[in-house]
C-alpha cells in the first residue's frame, strides 16, 4: 500500500511527514476512539503512526505478509508479524543492530512485493472510505 501526503497538520498538530512526499505503509491501525492510523517510516528508522485522512491513497494493495492482532482495549493491527515484537518499534528507532536490520529486511520484503502484481492482496479503498465516514 502507498500514500501520498496532502497535509501535515492534523488536529493542530504538525506531523512528521512531508507534503507531496509518498510513503510505502508498513501496516495499519485500527483505533477504537482513534480512527485509522498507518505506520510509514518518518525518519531514517523511525516509524510513526501517522493519521490515514492526511493521505491519499496511491496504492490500495495491502500486502501479503500483514497479520492481524487484537490489542487489548480493543485495537486492532494489521501489520507484518514483525513489528508485533516487544519493543520492536522502540529498539528500531534506538538503532538496535539486530532489529535494524531485521526491520531492513521486512521493509525490503514490502518494497519488492509492491513492484509484483500480487495475488493475495485486497484492495481496501472502499473499506476505508467507509470507515473514515462512520468516524465524522
Amino acid at each position: 500500500m502507498k500514500l501520498i501526503c496532502k497535509n501535515i497538520e492534523y488536529k493542530k498538530e504538525t506531523l512528521p511527514v512531508i507534503v507531496g512526499e509518498e510513503y510505502l505503509v508498513l501496516g495499519l491501525t485500527f483505533r477504537v476512539n482513534g480512527g485509522i492510523h498507518v505506520l510509514v517510516q518518518t525518519g531514517k528508522y523511525w516509524i510513526g503512526f501517522v493519521p490515514i485522512e492526511v493521505f491519499d491513497i496511491k496504492d490500495s494493495r495491502v500486502s501479503k505478509y500483514w497479520r492481524l492482532k487484537y490489542f487489548d482495549g480493543g485495537n486492532i493491527g494489521l501489520w507484518h508479524p514483525v513489528m508485533y515484537k516487544p519493543y520492536f518499534l522502540d529498539d528500531l528507532s534506538e538503532d538496535v543492530a539486530e532489529i535494524v536490520e531485521e526491520y531492513l529486511k521486512v521493509y525490503q520484503e514490502m518494497i519488492d512485493e509492491h513492484w509484483e502484481t500480487i495475488e493475495y492482496s485486497v484492495d481496501v479503498s472502499d473499506i476505508i472510505g467507509s470507515l473514515q465516514g462512520q468516524a465524522g
